[in-house]
């Protein structure tokens, strides 16, 4: 190890001349005991011994002999099976009952829908001819004074909407439903007649008198 002796303090550099007037006072001491000069001389060090060719030709051949075995250890790999494939009439016959499967799930479905629809009461279509008799009808009754004409309230639409919000959702009624008991409210109407369930219902809740 070298060391600078710029980076050395005075102490050190003293201290170190002291002790190399000591060696030599011992040195010369020596000398004049074994009656010759003495020298002390480092021993270098051994050097290793390298491998030779033939000594890593024999550890290569010992590696590549044990990863053979280690190789010859591990099971093969599987190969996978083929699958067999489908002719195309199969295909067809599966194609031809997922569909049958398919139509006859929908039509249990429908059943319900079309049952619902055929059970709802108000919702019976009017022929053409039987909408002209009450077209006719109601035309008689206009020119007899049964009934008049008027204009809607200013906030009938407004009430319809919020008539909408609180019952259409349990009753079932629609815009027009609630837009005529919104008319029947803001004209003050002393009776409401009406021939839809629903609707009679609404106007019943609003505090109406149906017939």
């Amino acid at each position: 190890m070298s060391i600078s002796l710029l980076s050395l303090t005075t102490a050190q550099l003293r201290r170190a001349a002291d002790l190399k007037d000591k060696i030599e006072a011992l040195n010369q001491e020596l000398a004049s005991i074994l009656g010759g000069s003495v020298s002390v001389s480092a021993k270098a060090p051994k050097k290793k011994g390298g491998m030779s060719a033939a000594g890593r030709a024999r550890v290569a051949a010992a590696q590549r002999a044990r990863w053979a075995k280690v190789k010859a250890a591990k099971p093969a790999a599987k190969t996978p099976a083929k699958r067999s494939k489908m002719s195309a009439s199969a295909r067809a016959k599966i194609a031809a009952a997922q569909k049958a499967r398919w139509a006859k799930v929908r039509g249990k479905k429908a059943a319900p829908k079309r049952a619902a629809a055929k059970s709802k009461p108000g919702r019976r279509k009017m022929s053409a001819a039987e909408a002209k008799v009450v077209v006719q009808t109601m035309e008689d009754d206009l020119v007899k004074g049964l009934w008049v004409q008027t204009d809607l309230p200013e906030d009938a639409f407004e009430s319809c909407v919020e008539l909408a919000r609180r019952h259409c959702a349990r009753l079932g009624t629609r815009s027009l439903d609630s837009l005529h008991v919104a008319s029947a409210l803001g004209l003050k109407a002393e009776r409401f007649w009406t021939f839809d369930e629903r609707q009679r219902r609404l106007a019943d809740l609003e505090g109406l008198k149906t017939s």
